[in-house]
């Protein structure tokens, strides 16, 4: 009879559990690697990243990265409003729109005219109107989704469409939007 876990002395110390399949390797580590001390030293953590990062991977369309710069810097600063709307901006570009746009209501709420913020650069453009068209279309299969509408109105008012924008943030006031991000986009 043969335990497969069974337990045999540790060449330091301790008991130690043999496999059953290789037990030279264990027999190897027991003899031949000594157990070392750890020193812990007190590192300091990086330096979030900037917010031109952030925007500088949006605009190069790595959209996955720049959602991640931008949480970074939210852990950092979790009051910084424009890095909230670009986190919604990029979570929107991705298709998860619960979550933006209830990033968008925060960064809204934090600061009114943050989306004034949100660089001019081209290929931001670029992935707003990407953004725009995949909002658009899941409006035609739902028109009732505040959180689209929402993330619409925003998306079309810095694409200076403000008319479509204001129509977009009109549609989800009257259907039951009450958050104060909706009437800062109004």
């Amino acid at each position: 009879w043969h335990d497969p876990f069974l337990h045999r002395p540790h060449a330091f110390g301790g008991w130690r559990r043999v496999h059953w399949h290789r037990p030279h390797v264990a027999w190897f580590h027991d003899v031949c690697r000594p157990r070392t001390t750890v020193v812990v030293r007190h590192v300091t953590p990086p330096p979030p990243p900037s917010l031109d990062e952030a925007w500088d991977a949006m605009s190069l369309g790595r959209i996955g990265r720049a959602a991640d710069l931008f949480e970074l810097i939210l852990e950092a600063r979790p009051g910084d409003a424009v890095a909230r709307v670009g986190l919604a901006l990029t979570r929107a570009r991705l298709g998860d729109i619960d979550l933006a746009a209830a990033d968008l209501r925060r960064g809204l709420e934090a600061g009114g005219s943050v989306l004034l913020d949100v660089p001019r650069r081209p290929g931001i453009i670029a992935e707003l109107g990407v953004t725009r068209s995949r909002l658009r279309d899941r409006l035609r299969i739902d028109s009732g989704d505040r959180n689209a509408l929402l993330l619409l109105a925003a998306v079309l008012e810095r694409l200076d469409e403000p008319a479509a924008g204001y129509h977009a943030v009109d549609r989800a006031i009257d259907l039951g939007e009450v958050s104060t991000a909706a009437f800062e986009l109004r």
